[in-house]
């Protein structure tokens, strides 16, 4: 007899693997969905909290660290951080008392994203142990360096519609190719004094350097005064196309602050604070680095990669030089402090024009 004529002399044969196997598959099935629930019912929304803003671009909120991507193996390796470190970092955020009312935007795509690992990991770090939120854009939503205006006006609009409470105050915008030094400085110490009600309307931290702004990294307040300041850089280029923009949104962003209703609300700080570059043996010493400075900017750096490395390097090998607390930098906090009560007493005397 045939094998194929006995099986189909026999139908139970042929059933009975199916019937065992069904309620098998149909209980994992259904296991796999409870699990699924379970997991998004632990990480949403506090844990893991994704802005959808185009298909398939997006913005990722990351509130929380430790869950949603901690400091890669290459990152924590470069800054000789031990997993017990890292561990208490960690636990150190998820326990903080009092939540930051900080936020930190990044971008994070492109060729060039191997060689800015170490800088991202960089940021994450220093996040971690002052426990800012992160923004990170993962995938372009409009064409060049325009994304940095659209990321920003999407969270700055999500912040807005939260109650008042819940807001994060300040972003601060960091370009992919900036390198944390000093992690143990709190961006909170560049901010105009919340005592001082003279600098209440101040919306914009920047700085400038041999070629003018330089917008790489600055702070913008989440206030409706950002969303009309964001909406007129990206609509610079469509309602004035034949201005020339050298420096794409960058220019176009210089070009708005110098409008009366923008030029009032910002202030230019030092570059050192917060935008200080590498020395080239060219510029401005002024625009460099100092020691125990908070991060280095390499714009116009050719080798980035190498530029990069070079810091992680000196910061493995001179980690006390890098991360400094106040007490060891003499004059740091009288500098910051005598800056903004120079801005104050200027917008009190009706003198709102930054140094």
């Amino acid at each position: 007899m045939h094998v194929e004529s006995f099986l189909l002399s026999r139908p139970s044969l042929c059933l009975r693997p199916l019937a065992v196997i069904l309620p098998i598959a149909t209980f994992t099935f259904l296991s796999l969905l409870a699990g699924r629930a379970l997991f998004i019912k632990a990480y949403s929304p506090d844990a893991l909290k994704p802005l959808s803003i185009s298909s398939p671009s997006s913005i990722c909120h990351k509130n929380d660290l430790a869950f949603c991507e901690p400091p890669s193996v290459k990152g924590t390796h470069a800054y000789h951080l031990k997993a017990l470190e890292l561990q208490l970092l960690q636990s150190a955020w998820s326990k903080r008392s009092k939540r930051s009312t900080v936020g930190k935007v990044f971008v994070r795509y492109g060729k060039y994203l191997d060689d800015y690992e170490p800088a991202f990991a960089s940021h994450q770090l220093h996040s971690l142990l002052h426990g800012y939120e992160h923004f990170v854009l993962d995938s372009p939503i409009i064409d060049g360096l325009w994304v940095k205006e659209a990321a920003l006006l999407q969270i700055v609009l999500e912040q807005l519609a939260l109650p008042e409470n819940e807001r994060l105050q300040w972003l601060m915008w960091a370009d992919a190719d900036t390198l944390i030094l000093n992690a143990l400085t709190p961006l909170e110490l560049f901010l105009p004094p919340e005592s001082a009600p003279e600098l209440a309307d101040v919306q914009l931290l920047h700085t400038k350097d041999w070629n003018g702004l330089n917008n790489g990294v600055f702070f913008l307040r989440v206030s409706a005064w950002s969303i009309d300041f964001l909406s007129a850089i990206l609509a610079y280029r469509t309602f004035k196309p034949d201005a020339e923009l050298a420096f794409t949104e960058q220019s176009a962003m210089a070009n708005v602050l110098e409008m009366p209703e923008y030029k009032n609300k910002a202030v230019e700080c030092p570059a050192p604070w917060f935008n200080g570059y590498q020395s080239d043996g060219e510029h401005d010493k002024e625009q460099q680095v100092r020691e125990g400075g908070l991060l280095v900017h390499f714009p116009g750096v050719e080798d980035k990669l190498a530029a990069i490395g070079q810091w992680v390097d000196k910061c493995k090998n001179e980690r006390n030089n890098c991360e400094k607390v106040f007490g060891d930098m003499p004059g740091y906090l009288e500098e910051i402090e005598m800056f903004w009560e120079e801005v104050r007493s200027r917008r009190q005397d009706g003198d709102p024009k930054s140094e």
